[in-house]
């Protein structure tokens, strides 16, 4: 019964029971220092797994991330509390304290801004503007309700950022692009733009690939919100295409009532582990990573798959940044992916070669987290430099 509903429901629903179930624990005092005078306090609202999970094993970039957001404020000297951004039992346990810094997002950063209005507040930004991806997303389920005549509803918009959110902090860090930058014009001025990681498998070792199947193999390598991410038009477009083969990965249960997979070049592979051999003998077999999303901040999955050297196929709203290698794909409807997919499977090995090599290194030198955290580590510092 429980595999068949989660299959029949909608994942915002099964969201919500989800949060309802789930205990949520908050992580207080964590380097208080007793013989400090004056210890300044910020309160991270973001994740609580770093304390929960095999970090060896994370599987998704932002357990990592989240683990060095803490780092960086307990060597600048803050004492922190760790709290979920969607737990609403705790928050009576922190709205009670008081904070030099709030950073982060969702509900509970909200709550704890209004109860802190002193406080210097900061907004940890993964998306584009809720605005910019609620319009984006509609577009999307019209579409696919244009040519599936399937009514759906928004999966990715509006779930962890409001605009009241955005509105009341005194500065935002974004992880994005100058794409993702000019969604926030509210935040002219005061908004800080860095670039996330993507996962890596140690296991991996560079190689050239058999460039005459390579050239044939594409990956969407996503999550929830599969019309968001624009799988419902690669499906379309690899329908037609049977001598080139789509890779899907990632794709949630709930969301696979929403298409069929009966052509043999369209492989449904579920949940591919970063850290897997699977993953790595799927890296190798394929020549692009594809993602036609209407809206992100700067795609994690996209840049976990040039970090094995994947050639990414992306929209601009994916945030990427593509750098002598890659296609951009400016037209999101399936005639236009269509041409660029096939001009993509005919490039000739000598320039496969060189994009390759050149995706892998960019990637390997600017998404690795080291560079994140100077990165963030110098935007901090600078915000918060002038603080009391």
């Amino acid at each position: 019964m429980k595999k068949f509903l989660k299959k029949k429901l909608p994942q915002p629903i099964i969201k919500w029971i989800q949060d309802k179930k789930k205990k949520y624990r908050i992580y207080q005092n964590i380097n208080a220092d007793l013989a400090a005078s004056k210890q300044k306090r910020v309160l991270i609202s973001y994740l609580t797994e770093p304390f929960e999970t095999n970090l060896s094993f994370s599987h998704h970039t932002n357990v990592n991330e989240c683990t060095q957001i803490i780092k960086i404020f307990i060597n600048m000297g803050y004492c922190v509390d760790v709290i979920h951004c969607q737990d609403k039992e705790n928050l009576p346990y922190i709205l009670n304290n008081q904070y030099h810094v709030i950073f982060g997002f969702g509900n509970a950063f909200y709550e704890a801004v209004l109860h802190n209005p002193k406080a210097k507040k900061v907004i940890y930004l993964t998306e584009s503007h809720p605005d910019f991806s609620t319009m984006r997303e509609r577009e999307r389920v019209d579409y696919f309700y244009k040519r599936h005549g399937k009514k759906i509803g928004l999966t990715r918009s509006e779930l962890y950022y409001k605009k009241e959110y955005i509105d009341i902090a005194d500065y935002g860090i974004l992880l994005g692009s100058t794409t993702t930058l000019e969604t926030y014009p509210s935040l002219n001025g005061r908004l800080f733009v860095t670039t996330p990681t993507g996962l890596i498998n140690k296991n991996y070792m560079y190689q050239e690939r058999d460039f005459n199947k390579s050239r044939k193999n594409f990956i969407w390598f996503g999550s929830y919100g599969a019309v968001h991410k624009g799988l419902d038009i690669l499906i379309d477009v690899f329908e037609g295409l049977q001598e080139i083969t789509l890779y899907i990965c990632g794709l949630y249960p709930t969301e696979e009532r929403l298409f069929s997979f009966n052509n043999k070049n369209i492989k449904n592979l579920g949940f591919v582990e970063v850290n897997s051999s699977q993953f790595i003998e799927l890296m190798n077999k394929c020549s692009f990573v594809i993602l036609p999303s209407c809206s992100e901040g700067m795609s994690t999955s996209v840049l976990t798959c040039m970090n094995h050297a994947l050639i990414p196929i992306v929209t601009r709203e994916t945030g990427i940044v593509l750098k002598e290698f890659g296609v951009y794909l400016d037209d999101y409807r399936v005639e236009h992916i269509a041409e660029v997919v096939v001009a993509c499977s005919r490039l000739d090995a000598e320039e496969l070669s060189i994009q390759h090599k050149k995706v892998y290194q960019y990637s390997r030198n600017n998404f690795n987290i080291k560079v994140y955290t100077l990165r963030l580590s110098l935007i901090l510092q600078k915000l918060l430099e002038y603080e009391d």
